[in-house]
């Protein structure tokens, strides 16, 4: 059974989990073979070492000369260059277009259903049994991929882009209905038409939250919807020793740290307006707030920015250093960071979001506040920071628990179930029409 994992990108959250799956199905022994468009990764590069498991769809743009514009005029050799190009400017205008309502750009993503990339044409696509999207946007052509498709395929939802039409989020839908509605509703409609004529496809989320909301979207209506929990290697993330952490970092061994991490800071739904407002309060100056990730924008004396980490043993150091984990999001999925903290042992105070509540009641992870009440935010931080040291949560039971609830060999093995069950209705409906 050879799997075809296929993500759009190699770097990001979304890549993250689809590589640590990758990874995982690996050292289990099975057949994993991963497809990305981007092709300069370091994080690519370094699984290499699994002797060619990662393949790499490259496409390069020809240049405009006057000769190639002649080629393209009489024969039509770049038509799909020409594709892109229009698609280019068709994004263009999207990313330009104000909100009426405020005149103001405000949402994070939009992406196209219809691309270049033939992904049904490259050689590992031909030799896998199974096709297993992740993060797809702007890289499969839905209209030439789903009608072309001759396997089985598994699909994991990383955010809610999947059954929207180019928006990757709810929230951004809702605040510009107005300026790009129209043309939401005609890639959902588009998504559906192409996905409904699917037969073989089961649809996973790492949440029951997302799960719930595929389950009644127009696009996967009907399909089977199955929720599995990302994991993660605990010979990387795991407590680690908290003097020598700080150390490494140059952070205070007296003061109490609350850590805050995310890919980019300045998202909306990632919270860091609640942050903000906390770092603010007069009653948090003598506590650190430690920030790992791209575009903090905040200048405190309490406040310090270690930048974007990309080696993960240093970003277990980080939270092994911080006495809490701040996760502020008021909307997402199933946040890397969440499982990261906890497999470091490292408490976490969230925001009651999606499964969080469910998760959070399984062990004793941390502390969930009501979405978006600053207040109770407040209140429970203070409260955690001053009380700390009345051993109200232990660090080594944080980090097993969370090896039980995320266990790299329970996702394995329900994959490898969804991987099993899908092949064989595949195969025995291909018997029955010879």
């Amino acid at each position: 059974m050879k799997i075809l994992h296929i993500s759009a990108t190699s770097n990001g959250g979304a890549a993250n989990s689809a590589i640590r799956l990758h990874e995982t199905l690996l050292k289990s022994g099975m057949n994993s073979f991963f497809l990305t468009l981007e092709n300069s990764d370091k994080k690519i590069n370094n699984l290499l070492h699994f002797d060619g498991s990662v393949k790499k769809y490259k496409f390069d743009l020809p240049p405009l000369t006057l000769y190639n514009w002649f080629l393209e005029k009489f024969s039509k050799k770049f038509s799909k260059e020409q594709k892109l190009r229009k698609l280019i400017d068709e994004e263009k205008n999207i990313y330009t277009t104000p909100n009426p309502t405020n005149g103001e750009f405000n949402f994070t993503l939009f992406s196209f259903p219809e691309t270049i990339y033939d992904i049904t044409s490259s050689s590992a696509y031909r030799d896998a049994d199974i096709i297993h999207l992740h993060w797809v946007a702007n890289f499969i052509d839905y209209p030439s991929f789903f009608s072309k498709i001759d396997k089985p395929i598994i699909w994991t939802l990383h955010d809610e882009n999947p059954y929207l039409g180019g928006f990757h989020y709810q929230d951004d839908v809702d605040r510009n209905i107005l300026s790009h509605g129209l043309k939401e509703n005609e890639f959902i409609n588009l998504k559906a038409n192409c996905i409904q004529k699917v037969k073989d496809i089961t649809i996973v989320s790492p949440s029951e939250w997302i799960a719930c909301k595929a389950r009644s979207s127009t696009v996967f209506n009907g399909k089977r919807v199955k929720t599995i929990r990302y994991c993660l290697d605990n010979s990387i993330f795991k407590p680690r020793d908290k003097f020598y952490s700080r150390e490494l970092f140059n952070l205070p061994q007296n003061k109490k740290i609350v850590f805050v991490a995310s890919q980019d800071l300045s998202v909306p739904r990632k919270g860091v307006e609640y942050v903000k407002a906390l770092i603010k309060d007069p009653a948090f100056d003598e506590f650190l707030f430690v920030f790992a990730g791209n575009n903090v924008h905040i200048k405190k004396e309490n406040v310090i920015a270690v930048g974007s980490i990309k080696d993960e043993v240093l970003m277990s150091c980080l939270y092994s250093a911080a006495d809490f984990f701040l996760l502020p999001s008021i909307l997402d999925n199933l946040p890397n960071t969440l499982l990261e903290s906890l497999f470091c042992g490292t408490p976490v105070l969230a925001f009651n979001i999606g499964d969080f509540q469910d998760i959070f009641l399984a062990y004793n992870f941390g502390v969930l506040v009501e979405k978006g009440n600053l207040k109770e935010l407040k209140l429970q931080l203070l409260l955690l920071l001053l009380l700390n040291g009345n051993n109200l949560f232990d660090n080594s039971e944080i980090a097993k628990n969370a090896n039980i609830f995320f266990s790299e060999q329970k996702a394995t093995e329900e994959y490898f179930k969804e991987y099993k069950l899908l092949l064989d209705s595949f195969n025995n409906e291909s018997k029955s029409n010879l």
